[in-house]
């Protein structure tokens, strides 16, 4: 039992050593990171989201609107203020919508 204890902390010791490696390299990543040209804010940004809605939704894109909201974002009302409105892509059959 003492080997298996020995074993087993070695094991531990091995992965510990490997996630601070990991962060160092990580760290040094975001040093190497050149500085992005600042974006206009009249050019915006496209977000693509991706997500199904299960069945249990019981979603009909033909009646029902999906909208993104948000707290703290000037000018929107937090958490009252449609954002923009979210569009099914596909039927999924039984598991719902993407």
């Amino acid at each position: 039992k003492v080997t298996e204890k020995a074993s087993q902390t070695e094991v531990a010791s091995k992965h510990d050593a490997s996630a601070v490696t990991d962060s160092c390299k990580d760290k040094k990543q975001q040093r190497n990171q050149k500085p992005v040209d600042k974006i206009k804010e009249s050019d915006g940004v496209t977000v693509y989201f991706h997500a199904i809605l299960s069945k249990d939704f019981k979603l009909n894109p033909q009646i029902h609107k999906v909208f993104i909201r948000a707290g703290g974002i000037s000018p929107y009302a937090n958490w009252n203020d449609n954002i923009c409105e979210l569009n099914c892509s596909k039927h999924l059959e039984e598991h719902g919508y993407l």
